[in-house]
């Protein structure tokens, strides 16, 4: 009885992550909550394998999580728009739009009236952010029921095919691997894309752990997701990294 309310506390506690990563938009936030779905998986796989191995898959995610957050910290990594990284030239834009102009360099006439309202900081805004975000939101909860109700139509079915998992375990296993199929559809950015990936993965893992235990699966498991995370890493990075050649 002890064990069923821990594993039911286990399994909302990682729901309610995994709902939370396709939410929002903060890529550092979306990777501390990486570390604790992990957290959440590694429960549930050391209940079918040996604990070293649990621990083994465990590490190779949190590795993949500071391989993720050290490429989105670095100077060379874009903004979350896709924008790679440059120097702030003197005739290149700024980020509110308007040319930055060198010292003594007039204003053109019809860029006085941005820059009078940028120096007075009333820059027009985009007005309309909030109306996007709010749909972008409903539609995300609207596709996280769809998923979840899925997931609880086919778990039976699931634990017919693989009897040694419990029913909560193939359940989360579903769950898993649908909100990251999601996440993958609907944000671009490389490294929502990889932390999709990865808890598709985590989903698989769930059910493969209930088919076996062996050292060399979990060893392959374990660079694979190693390799993924460096791939995100990669393509977080090249961009910038072609501008610099």
């Amino acid at each position: 009885m002890g064990q069923d309310i821990v594993e039911w506390v286990i399994v909302s506690l990682t729901s309610v992550i995994s709902l939370a990563m396709l939410s929002i938009t903060n890529q550092r936030l979306s990777i501390g909550l990486l570390a604790g779905q992990y957290l959440g998986v590694f429960f549930f796989i050391s209940l079918e394998w040996p604990l070293p191995l649990a621990i083994t898959f465990l590490f190779a995610g949190w590795i993949s999580g500071v391989i993720l957050a050290l490429a989105l910290n670095s100077p060379a990594a874009p903004s979350l728009d896709g924008r790679p990284a440059a120097p702030n030239h003197p005739e290149d834009p700024n980020q509110d739009g308007v040319p930055a102009l060198r010292s003594g360099q007039a204003v053109p006439p019809n860029d006085i009236s941005a820059h009078a309202l940028k120096n007075e900081g009333l820059a027009p805004r985009n007005e309309g952010l909030g109306q996007p975000r709010l749909t972008s939101s409903f539609f995300n909860l609207l596709v996280s029921f769809i998923i979840i109700l899925a997931c609880l139509s086919f778990a039976p079915q699931v634990n017919r095919w693989i009897p040694t998992l419990s029913p909560l375990q193939g359940w989360l296993a579903l769950l898993l691997s649908g909100l990251g199929l999601i996440h993958l559809a609907i944000n671009p950015h490389p490294i929502a894309t990889v932390i999709a990936v990865l808890t598709i993965l985590s989903g698989f893992e769930i059910l493969y752990s209930g088919l076996t235990s062996t050292r060399l699966a979990v060893g392959l498991l374990a660079c694979i997701t190693l390799f993924i995370a460096l791939s995100g890493s990669y393509l977080l990075l090249a961009p910038s990294m072609k501008e610099s050649e």
